[in-house]
């Protein structure tokens, strides 16, 4: 069966250019387990508006981790004092490269307001370099956004099924890349899908 993965759409594509190979693994200790990216979806939004706060993307793996359940997702809530936990793997950073080990931060104050910082989360967890693209979690463990910037005083990442980051016509686009890919070109621009007016920008490996 497939399994997916929600991340930040700059890990995919960014000035340098677009990512050339996926490589997901699970588990910190051995035996690890390795999962290779077959076909991705990013948001046309940010591909190709450079709009921030649709900084999300999709990832379709080559088959799914065993002993694994997946998160699930739901709506950003609005709140002005929620509580959140970041989790990371800023691999690249000093401060962590002697454990290389998930880098998990809160739980800490959370607040979404559509109207106020163009629609973006903003959290007070710890974040460092190479964070993007972690989901923030509420209490119950659920996905409700995805970090994608640190400033000096707070983080900020995009809202889930919020400013046209619904997940559902991604993976409808990933579908659509399932039954076409022998004749799919390796980036591909679709859209719209469904009753969502937006484009997504697939790849393939």
């Amino acid at each position: 069966s497939e399994q997916f993965i929600l991340t930040a759409g700059h890990n995919l594509v960014n000035e340098n250019g677009r990512a050339h190979r996926v490589e997901i693994i699970y588990g910190i200790d051995h035996p690890l387990q390795t999962r290779s990216g077959v076909d991705a979806v990013v948001h046309g939004s940010y591909y190709l508006e450079g709009r921030l706060i649709n900084d999300i993307a999709i990832i379709r793996l080559n088959k799914s981790f065993i002993g694994v359940t997946p998160l699930q997702f739901r709506q950003t809530p609005i709140t002005g004092n929620g509580a959140a936990t970041v989790y990371g793997y800023p691999k690249d950073t000093p401060r962590f490269r002697p454990n290389g080990k998930l880098c998990v931060s809160g739980p800490s104050r959370m607040e979404y307001n559509p109207s106020l910082r163009e629609g973006f989360i903003g959290h007070h967890s710890n974040t460092e370099r190479g964070s993007s693209g972690g989901p923030i979690v509420d209490s119950s463990n659920t996905v409700i956004g995805v970090h994608t910037q640190g400033l000096s005083t707070i983080n900020l990442g995009v809202p889930i099924n919020r400013r046209g980051n619904d997940p559902k016509p991604l993976l409808r686009m990933l579908d659509y890349m399932g039954s076409h890919d022998a004749r799919v070109p390796p980036v591909t621009i679709i859209g719209p899908v469904g009753n969502v007016g937006y484009e997504g920008v697939l790849f393939t490996w």
